[in-house]
C-alpha cells in the first residue's frame, strides 16, 4: 500500500537512512558525469496538525480500509475536543467544548502511518508523471524522496521540476495543506555545477528560496548543497559527541547509568551519520582514543574534586590559567614596593618536564591519591606497551622484533596527559605548603608558599633562610623521584625593604647551581618579562611589535573578508588578549592602537577612510564586519578578572553521624561579595540528589536517589533536609556552589556522614571472679551487642573512668554489623579503706548513641581491704572467660532473632 519513495512508515525500511544515501548517490552522479539536475526540499507547515478529517476519512476509503476500522476512527475524531484556559482557568464553559476538525494526535503508532498515508497519493501522481531524474540509461527514474513531512523533488530540468512543484501545490490544496515557505528551497545544477536559478517561472501561488553555491539546506539533519558537506558536518557532529559526552560525565553519572546514558543518548550521535559520512579508520581510532582519555581524565581527577592543589593552575578546575599566578605575582610585588618589605624568590624549572617523569612513579602516584583500581591496571598496561625504534634517513636501524622501551614520559596531545603530569608534581605543593614558610600578605593571612603553572615553579619566602628550605624540599623530592632541574631556567631574586639586594654567599646546601639576578637582568615567567614586577614598558612595545607584525602579515596574504576576520580575531588578537588585566593599559593607549589597525587597514585596501567605525566592529550576523575592539576585549576581560573570585568563604556542615531513622540537616554557607547565585547542588558520592536554581521555577528540584527522602519544604538555598535516614545513606556528600554569569564560578566542599544503627540491648560486663584478696588479677570482659559501626568501651572503676583504655576487638557479621569485645585488667592493693571494687563499661558510638552496662561488684575476701588499684591496661582479649563467651553468642543470636522477625513482619 506505501510507496517506497515514503520511508517514514514503510515496512522494511530504514528510516532516513535510504532517502539520505540515494541523495548522496544523485549528487555524486551529477558532480561525476557533470549531468543536469533541478532539486527543490518542500516542508509541510505544521504538518501533524494541519491535516483535515475530513481528508483523513477519505483516505481510508480509498485504500480500502476495513468499514469497522473507518467507522471506529471516525467516532474518535468526533469526540476530538479541547478547552481554552488562562493562566490555569477556563475561558469557555464546561460544556462548550471546542471541536478539532483539523490534525492527528500523535505519540502513538497509528498516527505516523495514518499521516503518511494521507500523503501517498501525491507520491502515486508524482511517480506517475513520467518526469524525474534518471541514473543511467534505461533505469528507474527518481522523482522524489519522502520521510514523513518532508520531500525532495528531482528532475532533469528546469521545465520538469515546475511540472512536479505544480503537481505537489494543486494536491496539497486539494486537500487543504499548506507549505511551508520558509523551509522549502530550490536548487539546480548545470553540468555538474550551481547554476544562477533567477527567473525560474514556476507558475506556483507561492514563492521558494532559490539557493546560491555558498547556501546549503539542512535535510534530514545533513547540511546539503550538490551533497552532503561532509567536513562541516563530521565537525558539527564531533562537537555535539563531545558536548553530550562532557555533560554526562560532569553529571557524575557512573556506572550502568553512565553506561547507559553513553549508548542511547551520546553513541546516537555518531551511529546517525554511520554510512551517510565517510568516516576512515583513522578518524575512528582517534575518536576512540579521544573517548578513552577524556573518560579516563575524569575518573583520575574530576574537575570537581578537590584533589589538585589550588597552587597548580595547569590543570585545576574552575582556575584561569596563566592569568592567576600572574596577577598573584603582580600583587605580591606590589605589596613589597609599597610597604617595603623582605622578599626572597625563586624560578624553578624542570628539565624536559613531560618527556623525564619516570613510569614507576606516574604508576606511584596513582595508587598514593587512590585511583580507581581498574583506571590503574589499564594505564599501567598502557605504559608496558610504549616502544619506539630507531631510524636513520627512513631505514631502521633496529631488528623490527628489537622496540626499545619507553620507562620514562609521558606521551602528549590528549587531555589525560596534563592531568596526570601535574598530578605527579602535586605532592610537591603539599610538602611547600605544609612546611610553614611563605610569604604573609598581611597580618594574619595566608603563607603563598609557591606558584605552579605545569612544570613552572615560583617559590616565595620572606627572608634567606626559609628561601633555602623551600629549595631543599624542592630539590629533595625531585632526587627522590627521580627528575632533573633545569637549572640553565632556574634562578633567585632577593628584595631587602623593597629593593633588590645582593645574594652572593647564599648557602643552599643544594647539589646544583642556581643563578643569581641582579637589579638590571629580568627573568620570562609565563610569557612575561620580570624582576621585581612586570616590565610593563618593555612588555607592551614586544607585545605591539608581534601584534603589528601579524596583522602586516594577515592583511599582505589576500585573504577573502570572512577568512580575514577570523585570522584577525582568532590569531593576531589573542596576542594582546594574554595581557589585559595583567599589563596596565589605558583607555587612550588602547584607542590608539585600534585608530593605528584601522590606519593599516586603509593602506592595505581593506577599509575605506570614511566607512563606519562602529560597522567595523558590529558582528557579522547583525551586518558587521565582526572584527573585535582592544578597548571593547580589554574592559571585558578586566571586568572579568575583578568578579572572578566573587564565591567565597564556602563551608558545608553536615552532621558526623545520625540515628537511623532521624532527620539529617545539611547545611552550606557562602559569600558571594555583590554577584548573582546561579545554583546550589547536593552529591551524594558523587551523584546528585538536590538543586536550587534561583532564576528557575520552581527553584528547587530533586532527583530520585535511592534512599533519600528530602524534605523540599524545609530545603532551601542553604540547607538540605533529609528525612527519615537509612544506613545505606552513609557516605560523603558534597555541596557545589555557582556564581552567576558572566563567569559562573565555581566551588565545592564535601564532608562525611555516618548513619549509626545503634545496639538493641546495652553492653554487658563479666569478671573472672567476684572477690578478691590483696596482689589478685582481676579480669573483666564487655560487649556490645552488634551495631553498625562497632561501639567504642570506656571502662569506670569505682565511677572514675579507666584513662588511656582505647583497645576494643571488633566482630565483623555478613550482614555489616560489627560487635565490639574489650578486657581490662587489673591489680588489687591493700591501701583502700573501701571494702568492695565497682566495675561497669560503657558503649557509644559518635556523640549520638551511649549506653552503660550493669555495675559488677567484687568484694574483699581478707580484713585488709584494698586501697589502691595498681592498674595494668592490656587492649588483648586473650584467655576470656566462659560466661563473656556464652553472653556475646546469646546477644549474637538475639539480635539474629530480631531481625528475622523483622523482615517477616513487613513481608
Amino acid at each position: 500500500m506505501m510507496s517506497r519513495a515514503q520511508n517514514g512508515c514503510r515496512g522494511g525500511g530504514r528510516g532516513t537512512k535510504e532517502p539520505l544515501l540515494i541523495d548522496a548517490v544523485i549528487g555524486k552522479v551529477v558532480k561525476r558525469n557533470r549531468r543536469n539536475l533541478s532539486a527543490a526540499w518542500i516542508d509541510y507547515k505544521k504538518a501533524f496538525d494541519s491535516v483535515p478529517h475530513t481528508w483523513l476519512k477519505r483516505v481510508l476509503e480509498l485504500y480500502k480500509v476495513d468499514c469497522t476500522v473507518r467507522d471506529f476512527l471516525g467516532q474518535c475524531m468526533g469526540q476530538w475536543s479541547t478547552i481554552l484556559c488562562h493562566l490555569g482557568q477556563r475561558m469557555t464553559a464546561a460544556e462548550n467544548h471546542i471541536r478539532i476538525r483539523r490534525g492527528i494526535f500523535q505519540g502513538d503508532c497509528l498516527s505516523p502511518i495514518w499521516f503518511c498515508l494521507s500523503l501517498n497519493p501525491l507520491s502515486t501522481l508524482l511517480e506517475g508523471s513520467g518526469r524525474g531524474f534518471q541514473l543511467r540509461k534505461g533505469g528507474t527514474k527518481v522523482t522524489h524522496l519522502f520521510y514523513m513531512d518532508d520531500l525532495k523533488l528531482f528532475a532533469s530540468s528546469r521545465s520538469h521540476l515546475v511540472e512536479l512543484l505544480n503537481i505537489t501545490c494543486d494536491f496539497s490544496n486539494s486537500i487543504g495543506m499548506e507549505l511551508g515557505t520558509d523551509k522549502c528551497a530550490i536548487l539546480h545544477f548545470e553540468r555538474g555545477r550551481v547554476a544562477n536559478s533567477e527567473g525560474m517561472d514556476l507558475s506556483m501561488p507561492i514563492s521558494i528560496r532559490i539557493l546560491s553555491e555558498a547556501e546549503i539546506y539542512r535535510y534530514l539533519g545533513m547540511s546539503q548543497n550538490i551533497g552532503v558537506d561532509e567536513a562541516g558536518m563530521k565537525q558539527s557532529v564531533c562537537d555535539v559527541f563531545y558536548a553530550r559526552l562532557t555533560e554526562m560525565l560532569n553529571s557524575l553519572l557512573s556506572g550502568v547509568n553512565g553506561t547507559h546514558a553513553y549508548n542511547g543518548w551520546i553513541m546516537p550521535v555518531l551511529m546517525y551519520t554511520f554510512g551517510i559520512l565517510r568516516w576512515t579508520q583513522t578518524e575512528l581510532n582517534a575518536l576512540d582514543r579521544k573517548v578513552r582519555t577524556i573518560m579516563t581524565s575524569h575518573r583520575v581527577h574530576h574537575p570537581r574534586s578537590s584533589m589538585m592543589s589550588r597552587a597548580q593552575n595547569g590543570c585545576r578546575g574552575g582556575g584561569r590559567g596563566t592569568k592567576e599566578p600572574l596577577l598573584i605575582d603582580a600583587v605580591i610585588g606590589k605589596v613589597v614596593k609599597r610597604n617595603r618589605r623582605n622578599l626572597s624568590a625563586a624560578w624553578i624549572d624542570y628539565k624536559k618536564a613531560f618527556d623525564s617523569v619516570p613510569h614507576t612513579w606516574l604508576k606511584r602516584v596513582l595508587e598514593l591519591y587512590k585511583v580507581d583500581c581498574t583506571v590503574r591496571d589499564f594505564l599501567g598496561q598502557c605504559m608496558g606497551q610504549w616502544s619506539t625504534i630507531l631510524c636513520h634517513l627512513g631505514q631502521r636501524m633496529t631488528a623490527a622484533e628489537n622496540h626499545i622501551r619507553i620507562r620514562r614520559g609521558i606521551f602528549q596531545g590528549d587531555c589525560l596527559s596534563p592531568i596526570w603530569f601535574c598530578l605527579s608534581l602535586n605532592p610537591l605543593s603539599t610538602l611547600l605548603e605544609g612546611s610553614g614558610r611563605g610569604f604573609q600578605l598581611r597580618k594574619g593571612g595566608t603563607k603563598v608558599t609557591h606558584l605552579f603553572y605545569m612544570d613552572d615553579l615560583k617559590l616565595f619566602a620572606s627572608s634567606r633562610s626559609h628561601l633555602v628550605e623551600l629549595l631543599n624540599i624542592t630539590c629533595d623530592f625531585s632526587n627522590s623521584i627521580g627528575m632533573e632541574l633545569g637549572t640553565d631556567k632556574c634562578a633567585i631574586l632577593h628584595f631587602e625593604r623593597g629593593r633588590v639586594a645582593n645574594s652572593e654567599g647564599m648557602d643552599l646546601s643544594m647539589p646544583i647551581s642556581i643563578r643569581i639576578l641582579s637589579e638590571a637582568e629580568i627573568y620570562r615567567y609565563l610569557g612575561m618579562s620580570q624582576n621585581i614586577g612586570v616590565d610593563e614598558a618593555g612588555m607592551k612595545q614586544s607585545v605591539c611589535d608581534v601584534f603589528y607584525a601579524r596583522l602586516t602579515e594577515m592583511l599582505n596574504s589576500l585573504l577573502s573578508g570572512v577568512n580575514g576576520t577570523h585570522a584577525y580575531n582568532g590569531w593576531i588578537m589573542p596576542v594582546l588578549m594574554y595581557t589585559f588585566g595583567i599589563l596596565r593599559w589605558t583607555q587612550t593607549e588602547l584607542n590608539a592602537l585600534d585608530r593605528k589597525v584601522r590606519t593599516i587597514m586603509t593602506s592595505h585596501r581593506v577599509h575605506h577612510p570614511r566607512s563606519s567605525v562602529m560597522r567595523l566592529y558590529l558582528p557579522r550576523k547583525h551586518g558587521g564586519r565582526g572584527f573585535l575592539s582592544a578597548l571593547t576585549l580589554h574592559n571585558r576581560e578586566v571586568c572579568s578578572l575583578r568578579t572572578a573570585n566573587t564565591l567565597k568563604s564556602l563551608q558545608i556542615h553536615v552532621p558526623r553521624a545520625v540515628l537511623t531513622g532521624r532527620d539529617a540537616e545539611l547545611m552550606c554557607t557562602y559569600e558571594l561579595e555583590g554577584a548573582q547565585l546561579y545554583s546550589i547542588r547536593w552529591y551524594r558520592n558523587m551523584i546528585e540528589f538536590y538543586r536550587y536554581v534561583p532564576k528557575e521555577s520552581p527553584a528547587t528540584k530533586v532527583f530520585p536517589v535511592a534512599e533519600i527522602k528530602v524534605d523540599v519544604a524545609s530545603s532551601d538555598q542553604n540547607r538540605v533536609v533529609i528525612r527519615e535516614v537509612d544506613r545505606m545513606l552513609t557516605g560523603e556528600y558534597q555541596c557545589e556552589v555557582s556564581a552567576d554569569a558572566p563567569l559562573f564560578h565555581t566551588d565545592i566542599k564535601s564532608a562525611e556522614m555516618v548513619v549509626v544503627e545503634p545496639p538493641l540491648l546495652n553492653p554487658n560486663v563479666t569478671s573472672d571472679r567476684m572477690t578478691y584478696v590483696g596482689g589478685d588479677h582481676i579480669r573483666a570482659n564487655c560487649s556490645s551487642p552488634p551495631s553498625l559501626p562497632a561501639a567504642n568501651i570506656t571502662w569506670y572503676v569505682n565511677e572514675q573512668m579507666v584513662p588511656g583504655f582505647t583497645a576494643n576487638h571488633v566482630f565483623n557479621f555478613s550482614n555489616g554489623y560489627a560487635s565490639s569485645l574489650a578486657t581490662l585488667e587489673l591489680e588489687a592493693a591493700v591501701l583502700s579503706p573501701v571494702p568492695t571494687l565497682m566495675i561497669r563499661c560503657e558503649a557509644s558510638i559518635y556523640d549520638v548513641w551511649k549506653a552503660t552496662s550493669h555495675t559488677i561488684v567484687l568484694r574483699e575476701r581478707s580484713a585488709n581491704p584494698a586501697s589502691a588499684l595498681g592498674r595494668s591496661f592490656t587492649g588483648g582479649a586473650t584467655e576470656t572467660c566462659l560466661p563473656t563467651i556464652l553472653m556475646l553468642i546469646l546477644q549474637i543470636l538475639l539480635q539474629f532473632l530480631i531481625e528475622n522477625f523483622t523482615e517477616t513482619s513487613i513481608r
